[in-house]
């Protein structure tokens, strides 16, 4: 019988990548999805779509039932802890699943974010729980940048609160491969990765990196973190997750990202997507900037 597995927040960033990897793997693949808006495409790739948010208990019920591992990923929220809880509730009543968790670099009780904050508490609750765990600890994504498309696209520009402070970040597709290496291997209940891309940059490499692949440029305007909350507020985010990327911000700055691991490859067996790959194999290919 083929491995099942659960993958929550399915439709974000980490599954868009490995829902479509497992499922070509063999693996039979459960998702938790928030709303019927986002059961479309993923039920489309033969993948069993569970329809409910983390407080639903009936949802996690069905999504757990019978599958040997959980992918537990959650969104950016003051409650993710909540959430975390109420699918290892549910998971221990209901067998003994491998828990892969997928937590932030630097998630501890003192971190300058509540975002790595409440990740450090949600990892306690993994590790408390009685169940088999991994945790990974990505860094920056650097699939973030297409959410600056517009600005790109209009302005020729993308604003972060960072300044000049250089970032290990990690291109997506590295997550969902160490989670689906994990998934196929064997030793790593009870580890915890630290994930990063190959080398540390700051946003202007950034900005060159894209220039490049656009033909057109780009540059970086680094904001204060207080810019950055209030522009997260004016397009509908709520107080608490303003004010957690902010903080973000401002720890980047200072050298708060800059960390750089082997392990995609200890992992994986390939090096770790670069900024330049990751522009010139998704961004430039979502990205259009229009002929003047």
């Amino acid at each position: 019988m083929a491995h099942t597995v659960l993958v929550t927040a399915a439709t974000g960033k980490i599954a868009e990548y490995l829902i479509p990897q497992l499922t070509q793997s063999g693996f039979r693949v459960k998702a938790l999805v928030h709303n019927q808006r986002g059961v479309g495409e993923i039920a489309g790739q033969g993948v069993e779509c569970i329809v409910g948010g983390f407080f639903d208990t009936e949802a996690i019920k069905r999504a757990v039932h019978g599958v040997d591992s959980i992918v537990l990923i959650t969104p950016a929220t003051s409650d993710s802890v909540e959430m975390v809880n109420q699918i290892l509730s549910e998971a221990r009543m209901q067998g003994s699943p491998h828990v892969v968790r997928v937590s932030v670099i630097h998630a501890s009780q003192s971190a300058p974010s509540d975002n790595a904050r409440q990740h450090f508490f949600g990892e306690m609750a993994v590790r408390q729980s009685g169940l088999p765990w991994t945790i990974l600890r990505p860094n920056f994504f650097m699939q973030n940048f297409l959410s600056s498309a517009n600005t790109i696209i209009s302005e020729g520009a993308f604003f972060y609160g960072m300044d000049q402070g250089r970032l290990g970040m990690i291109d997506v597709r590295d997550i969902a491969d160490s989670i689906s290496a994990i998934l196929a291997g064997e030793n790593h209940n009870g580890k915890t990765y630290s994930l990063t891309g190959p080398e540390s940059v700051t946003m202007m490499h950034v900005a060159e990196a894209l220039s490049k692949e656009l033909e057109s440029p780009v540059k970086y305007v680094p904001v204060k973190p207080e810019r950055v909350a209030s522009s997260l507020r004016t397009i509908g985010f709520d107080e608490w997750y303003a004010r957690a990327m902010a903080d973000y911000n401002r720890a980047y700055a200072s050298g708060w990202g800059d960390i750089v691991t082997n392990t995609i490859f200890e992992l994986c067996g390939h090096k770790p997507r670069s900024i330049e790959e990751f522009a010139h194999e998704i961004f430039a290919h979502l990205v259009t900037i229009p002929a003047h």
